[in-house]
Order: C-alpha cells, then structure tokens, then sequence
C-alpha cells in the first residue's frame, strides 16, 4: 500500500511539472518571437494557458489570506457571546467547546478535559457575564483577535481574547486583561492604590464615594499575595464581591469594582506565608463608602 501511493504521488507530480512546463515554455516562446514589437491577440489557448498557471500557483502557493475571505468578523464576535452566554445558563459543554484546550488552561489552570462543573471555573460564587461592546476585531487567516468588556458580577473588565480556528469554528486561544481604567463622567471613577507587603496591606483611601472603584494593585513583597474585596453585610457576614489570582513578586493588577454602593467592605489577602501563618493577620484594611 505504501509503496502504491508513492508511486501514486510521483505520478501527480509528474504530470504537474509537465504541464507546468508547458504552460511557461509557451509563455516563453511568445515573449521571444521575433514578432515581439507587435501587440499578439489573446487565443483562448493563451487564456486557457494563463488560467492554468493561476491555478497551478494557488495550488502549490494557496493564499492564507484568502481562507479568511468568506468569515466575517460578527462570527468571531459571535463565537465569544455564545462562549459567555453558555457559562450563564451552566451548560458546561457549551461553554468548554468555545475553548482551546490550550487557552482553557491558560484562563482556569485547570486541564479541559477533567472539569465537571463550573466550581473551579470561578474566583467568585456564581454571577454571570454581562457582555458589553465589542471592538479592534480582526481575521489573519486561520487566527482572530477581539476585545470586549465583560461584567462579572461587580468585577469589570475588558478582556483581548485572540481565537484560531479549529474544527471549523472560532475557539478561544487566550485570553488577556486590559487595565482599562473607565472614564464615565456621569458616575466617575475613583482609582485607590494598593501595595501588597508582608502582613501589611496598604491602600491609599479608605473613605470612597459610591460609583466605580479602580484599585491598581502592586505586590512589593518577596511573596505572592492575593488581592480579596468583601462586602459587609449587617449580620457581619462577609461577602466576596470581587478578587485577582495571586501576584508574584513586583507584579500589578488592577481590579475594577462598578457601581460600589454605601456600606462596609474589607480588603485582605488569604493566604499563607511559607511558615504557615495566615496574611489576613496583618493583611486586612477595612474601607468604607459614604
């Protein structure tokens, strides 16, 4: 079998590079004929000729560019909302099928394939995506990049999702964050820088207005640190209303928080240094908004 399909194979080739040969000697012999000064009429051989060697050209050279000719751009779009839209209803499947195994793992440091359920999906308790404007999508052949803001709950952020396709559909491939600060003048934004120290965490106000909290948020420890937002209730029950994955040394984030409303909240980190003793000791500032 191995060897028909060699055979097979040099035989196509061979009958390419004929034909080909053909085509360009003919080409040749036209541009050398001493009647070259003169204007040839074009033959339909000569047409038959030129339609050939665009077709032997696109064969052997196709056009990557080409391939994206017939997607259009509201498809990439569209690939991302029915992503989002899917994590809104739980359809789990749905929501990983709009994934790349590699751009999944990237974004949940989970492998696709071993989840079962949306719990180690989210930093938060469940809330579901709020899809905003999309804008700067393109199409470079079998890869798409889009930008989108996306509200998860009070968490606001603009995401640069980049897509290829795989089995013939848009998949998302990575997902990075833009620290877009907003600028609504209607409601306004107040930015509140964070430093994350060793069992201290220091936040430059702690008496906000209502509206849009951007908290630009640096680790200046030599460990990782984690950045928690919490709201609290009147029964003194703390709720997570907004948190980043953890920050390594000299990293920075910035978490924005909309549509704050009056009361109280906490700032704090988590976790454990390396002997075991937890941050939230010394890593906890409460703020209020009035």
């Amino acid at each position: 079998m191995v060897r028909k399909a060699l055979f097979l194979g040099g035989v196509v080739c061979v009958v390419v590079l004929v034909l080909f040969g053909w085509w360009s000697g003919g080409e040749r012999k036209k541009s050398s004929s001493p009647a070259a000064g003169k204007q040839e009429p074009v033959t339909s051989r000569t047409e038959s000729r030129s339609r050939f060697g665009d077709w032997v050209r696109s064969w052997i050279l196709p056009d990557q560019g080409s391939q994206s000719a017939g997607w259009d751009p509201k498809d990439v779009e569209e690939a991302i909302r029915k992503t989002f839209l899917a994590y809104n209803r739980q359809d789990l499947r749905a929501f990983k099928a709009g994934w790349t195994a590699k751009g999944f793992q990237q974004v949940y440091e989970h492998p696709k394939e071993k989840v079962i359920d949306f719990i180690p999906l989210s930093l938060l308790s469940f809330r579901p995506y709020k899809i905003g404007e999309f804008s700067n999508t393109t199409i470079d052949g079998q890869s798409a990049a889009t930008e989108v803001t996306l509200a998860h709950g009070d968490v606001q952020e603009t995401h640069r999702f980049s897509l290829v396709r795989e089995e013939d559909a848009w998949r998302i491939d990575r997902d990075d964050k833009i620290s877009n600060i907003p600028n609504n003048p209607a409601v306004g934004t107040t930015v509140v820088g964070v430093k994350l120290q060793y069992h201290n965490m220091q936040l430059e106000q702690t008496r906000l207005t209502p509206g849009t909290v951007a908290f630009k948020i640096t680790n200046t420890d030599t460990q990782r640190h984690e950045f928690i937002v919490k709201k609290i209730m009147e029964s003194d029950n703390e709720e997570t209303i907004g948190m980043i994955k953890p920050l390594e040394p000299g990293q920075s984030e910035t978490l924005i928080l909309a549509n704050l409303a009056r009361g109280r909240y906490v700032a704090m980190c988590n976790m454990l240094s390396r002997d075991g003793v937890p941050f939230a000791n010394g890593m906890r500032n409460e703020f209020t908004v009035e």
